[in-house]
């Protein structure tokens, strides 16, 4: 959903801090950062996390909003979600982290929508998926002779083990 910008924000973040306080960059600490972006961790892969946050007092509070956002996402009904969402929006406006500021209106704008997503068990993220598949697939072809070879090829990339043309 909004997961993006979260982690984007603490990508940026990890790099700024390690160039602001000229330490190098080795393939280590950029593996390891990597745990940032994880939902759950290992013990080791926390302790990792915990030393990389101890570097910086914005990363720290990025990676904060961040599992505040997952307790959010594990919500079970829309009354608990429209709480936890409260308590985002509260930390986010206590923060002042301008990196969370596009995020966090485009969750006050959707928020009735998202929050009735907890209560509706369906999506529609299937057919969008099937969309998105055959325009791209339309958009690689270059178009075809005919209907007939367009809707076979549809049907192929659909599902290849058993066609149906």
């Amino acid at each position: 959903m909004t997961y993006l910008p979260v982690f984007w924000y603490i990508a940026v973040k990890r790099l700024n801090s390690r160039i602001c306080h000229s330490a190098p960059i080795h393939l280590g600490f950029i593996t390891d950062s990597l745990n940032l972006q994880k939902r759950f961790h290992r013990a080791e892969d926390k302790a990792a996390v915990d030393v990389m946050l101890y570097f910086s007092e914005k990363l720290y509070q990025a990676y904060a909003l961040k599992e505040l956002f997952f307790e959010f996402m594990d919500a079970k009904s829309s009354s608990a979600a429209a709480k936890l969402l409260s308590r985002w929006f509260d930390a986010c406006d206590r923060l002042h982290i301008p990196e969370f500021k596009a995020c966090r209106r485009m969750l006050k704008n959707w928020m009735p929508y998202i929050l009735n997503a907890f209560d509706c068990p369906y999506s529609n993220g299937f057919t969008e998926g099937c969309n998105n598949a055959i325009k791209t697939l339309k958009r690689i072809a270059f178009g075809f002779r005919n209907f007939h070879n367009f809707r076979a090829r549809i049907l192929l990339s659909a599902n290849p083990a058993y066609p149906n043309i």
